[in-house]
């Protein structure tokens, strides 16, 4: 007990450094907009949708942009074979592409690190097992082991976030177990045990918050990664089902007007790209600032 309450101050001014030196960092704060005004359009997407995202008009089918020659100022990014306003299925899509990557990453990274935790600290037979299953797991392709759990259960949302959660807890398990070895031989580990306190205390009062910067880092590029995998199999037919909005989904109707109508592909696939670019160029400003070395070392 004694031992963790020495490293609190330092580990809290470490942090405030981090903090100071990430509110100072401009392009660090114009990637921390672009998410922001991402996730509340996502958020308060019922409200702010200009159109129905789910109906349209076969009257209005494929209007091109409003700016354009043939445009409408009721549709600013033009509609769909269907009809439906563009924009109002992007800002669906992006509360529904959002949802998967942060429910998934939950998922995943509860069932992950608490994996890494145990097979980090007890080691011996737990720990073998757990890497072996790993193993097993890192040697099969990822995407196709998610296209066949949704195949096999049937695709929509619940079974697309099974699917992409069944395949995503290993990176969690082996980047903390990794941490773990480092961790559980330091002074203030063995300090613990000396005094009493029990095995399961330790791994997740001492030894947890240590990982936690590292965890947060990772759980910020398995965000951008689940909802480019999200994207790719909507895409394919195994997530999001018509008329749901996707990003992956809006790109899979699209492409067959793509030489005819560039807005159907245009406007999902920048969201998409726009998004995951956002979230790892903070995923690396993140683990900047939580290394004193690297922030030494880098200049914003």
């Amino acid at each position: 007990m004694a031992v963790g309450t020495l490293v609190r101050p330092s580990r809290a001014k470490s942090a405030l450094t981090g903090i100071r030196n990430f509110s100072a960092d401009r392009v660090t704060l114009i990637f921390i907009v672009i998410l922001a005004t991402i996730f509340l359009s996502a958020i308060f997407a019922t409200w702010i949708v200009p159109g129905d995202p789910f109906k349209g008009n076969l009257r209005d089918r494929l209007k091109p942009p409003a700016w354009s020659e043939k445009g409408d100022s009721k549709f600013m990014l033009g509609t769909d074979p269907q009809g439906r306003d563009i924009l109002s299925r992007l800002i669906m899509g992006a509360r529904v592409s959002l949802t998967v990557g942060f429910g998934v990453v939950a998922i995943a990274g509860l069932v992950g690190t608490i994996a890494g935790l145990v097979a980090g600290f007890f080691g011996g037979r737990v720990d073998q097992v757990i890497m072996r299953i790993l193993d097993v797991q890192f040697a099969l392709p990822g995407m196709l082991v998610a296209l066949t759990i949704a195949g096999v259960l049937g695709p929509n949302m619940k079974n697309l976030m099974i699917a992409l959660s069944v395949n995503g807890w290993m990176v969690f398990a082996r980047v903390i177990r990794g941490m773990v070895l480092s961790i559980k031989n330091r002074p203030f580990v063995e300090a613990a045990l000396a005094v009493g306190c029990s095995r399961w205390r330790i791994v997740f009062v001492h030894i947890f918050p240590h990982t936690l910067a590292s965890l947060s880092t990772l759980a910020v590029i398995e965000v951008a990664r689940i909802i480019l995998a999200e994207a790719s199999m909507s895409f394919l037919g195994l997530g999001i089902q018509p008329p749901g909005a996707s990003w992956g989904l809006m790109l899979g109707e699209g492409r067959m007007y793509i030489t005819t109508a560039w807005w159907l592909v245009t406007f999902p696939g920048l969201a998409i790209a726009i998004t995951i670019l956002s979230l790892n160029m903070l995923a690396l400003r993140m683990r900047s600032y939580s290394d004193p070395l690297q922030r030494r070392a880098m200049k914003f």
